[in-house]
């Protein structure tokens, strides 16, 4: 188990690099919750990188029009999969400067469920991924999401990670 922790990830609006605090475990299944601070009106994302190891991870992406991706990264050749599945957070998402959202990511074998701001969003299969690794709170995952020259920070951020 890792947390609570908490802190601020700011990024640098020039840089193509995303901005991540990574839990300092090695976890196949667990639960991790992060609530964060909506950093300004605009455009904006949130995502937990996981089960990330030496071979690639998982992305798993929600933006400030309510929409998720999950996405591969494989190390191998360097790429991203166009998204294994993606849609929409119905129901309560906060998008005003200041507002906290909750994103809870529950994974066990090959399946993941997302909760947002406690209500159940989709189910995700994740089972081509098998290996153990970290996992991460991210902003910027979307490089085209801060083109408007603001620095893409999340003020805060808090979390949990169990495994």
């Amino acid at each position: 188990m890792f947390g609570p922790a908490g802190g601020a990830l700011a990024h640098n609006p020039t840089s193509s690099s995303v901005v991540q605090s990574a839990a300092p475990v090695s976890v196949l299944d667990f639960v991790a919750q992060v609530s964060f601070t909506v950093p300004y009106r605009g455009d904006w994302d949130f995502a937990y990188f996981f089960r990330q190891n030496d071979s690639g991870h998982y992305r798993l992406i929600v933006d400030s029009n309510r929409d998720y991706a999950l996405i591969r990264y494989d190390v191998s050749t360097g790429t991203l999969t166009d998204p294994l599945k993606s849609g929409r957070v119905e129901g309560v998402w906060n998008t005003n400067e200041g507002e906290t959202n909750t994103l809870q990511l529950i994974v066990i074998n090959d399946k993941a469920d997302l909760y947002a701001n406690g209500e159940y969003v989709t189910r995700f299969e994740v089972g081509d991924r098998t290996s153990a690794g970290s996992v991460s709170v991210v902003t910027a995952a979307y490089s085209g999401l801060f083109a408007d020259g603001r620095g893409h920070a999340v003020r805060r951020f808090h979390g949990v990670v169990a495994g």
